[in-house]
């Protein structure tokens, strides 16, 4: 069950006083008095006996002690924030902490930094954070540093404010710069490269942006309202990649060779993936996907270890590709 900030917040200061040595065994009175000092304001005892009751629901070793008069703690020592931590999580928390160094070029990531930092600290990690017991055992792949992280701080912001951006934006494929103001949505990361997804008022539209073709970024000061039809999940539910259009998906069949086909049961093409077919020849799936500029890339990525069955549409295009890539040769 998710605990709010608040309730975090007095049930640090239930801990402190129960651990207090100078003052033990605090009654509920006695504890909505400090959590009502602490906190400058009144509480009331229903709200802290329900702040007990979730601590105890959490497995803490509370109990009202009658012949002190007082809660405390039947584990010498214990503290409600200090976290139970096996050999195995703090080898889950170094890998973690690894894997998020190689984003510390972009600004935005240096709270979460900061966060496993001070976790560090307090569970006494000393390996952790790409020390050499990491290093040993795993390579990660060093993340480029690509443009348009710059404005991530300022979208992050911007999203979750509800505040409008406006940017110029240059168009690659028609070599045309023009300017937008969106309703920032969401950003997604995909193969290193960042993206804003919004809404467009002009365009009554979502529109996906690259970061890294924004010549400049405003955060205005004007606010939305968050429209109710959006859902990354369902945005994004036929697609591979950042592509997304309101046509329809389509039922795709795909060929693949066997010792490839055993990569893709191993690690599925998409979420939709069904197996038709798996003999000694080939491995056939079926895919429900929006034809996409992504997913005929990573087609194309498979060269002659994939065939296109179906639709006849994708087939094709793919082929021609291939032709076309061929007469460079």
């Amino acid at each position: 069950m998710p605990i709010i900030k608040a309730a975090l917040t007095r049930i640090r200061i239930i801990d402190e006083a129960i651990r207090n040595s100078g003052r033990r065994y605090p009654n509920l009175d006695e504890l909505v008095e400090i959590i009502s000092r602490k906190l400058d304001g009144s509480i009331s005892r229903s709200t802290v006996e329900k702040d007990i009751a979730y601590m105890k629901s959490e497995e803490a070793p509370l109990r009202f002690n009658s012949v002190r008069g007082g809660f405390e703690y039947t584990e010498i020592g214990y503290s409600f924030f200090k976290m139970p931590i096996s050999e195995e999580d703090m080898d889950a928390i170094r890998v973690a902490a690894e894997t998020l160094r190689q984003y510390n070029h972009i600004p935005v990531f240096k709270q979460f930094q900061h966060a496993i930092i001070k976790m560090n600290e307090k569970l006494k990690l000393s390996e952790a954070f790409g020390e050499d017991a990491v290093e040993r055992t795993i390579m990660f792949e060093s993340a480029p540093v690509a443009c348009g992280v710059e404005y991530l701080s300022d979208l992050v912001s911007a999203v979750r404010n509800l505040q409008i951006v406006q940017f110029d934006y240059e168009n690659i494929y028609k070599g045309k710069t023009a300017s937008y103001e969106l309703h920032p949505y969401l950003l997604k990361e995909y193969r290193n490269k960042w993206y804003l997804i919004g809404w467009s008022e002009e365009r009554k539209d979502f529109l996906t942006f690259g970061l890294d073709r924004i010549l400049k970024l405003e955060v205005l000061r004007k606010t939305y309202s968050r429209r109710k039809d959006f859902n990354p999940d369902i945005f994004f539910k036929y697609s591979i990649g950042i592509t997304e259009f309101d046509r329809k998906p389509q039922d795709i069949v795909l060929s693949f060779d066997p010792v490839i086909g055993k990569l893709i049961k191993a690690h599925a093409l998409h979420h939709t993936q069904t197996i038709v077919s798996d003999t000694k020849k080939a491995l056939k799936i079926s895919v429900k996907l929006l034809v996409t500029e992504e997913l005929i890339q990573t087609l194309l990525a498979y060269g002659s270890n994939v065939t296109v069955m179906k639709p006849a549409s994708l087939k094709s295009e793919v082929k021609a590709r291939l032709v076309k890539a061929l007469e460079n040769y």
